[in-house]
């Protein structure tokens, strides 16, 4: 509807963050982000929107092969969903300096 309204315009989608795990039976939640996430980039491909991937930032990067994504906290509010102020929103806003300083469409760029 936004390109109906507004053909011009550019439109951008961020993938969802990485949730918190609990409980050792929690490991397949970040699995089900990620497909939520490739089914969001996906709509981006054939919509020609841009799609900034915030999901793998987010998550503990030393992970060993097989284990599940595990966010990395330090980021995150405490026991909560949002970035905090101190170090995530500054992993967004690079993001999203990124995203609207670039001249072309490729939404392979923001990944």
């Amino acid at each position: 509807k936004v390109q109906d309204t507004f053909p011009s315009a550019s439109v951008y989608f961020q993938s969802l963050l990485p949730l918190p795990l609990k409980h050792a039976k929690d490991s397949i939640t970040n699995e089900r982000v990620r497909g939520m996430n490739r089914i969001i980039f996906n709509e981006c491909v054939f919509r020609r929107f841009y799609y900034i991937d915030a999901f793998y930032p987010f998550t503990r990067y030393n992970r060993g092969w097989g284990e599940p994504f595990t966010r990395f906290d330090r980021l995150f509010e405490s026991k909560g969903i949002h970035p905090n102020p101190e170090r995530g929103l500054g992993v967004l806003a690079r993001f999203y300096i990124r995203a609207l300083h670039s001249k072309f469409f490729d939404p392979m760029v923001f990944q």
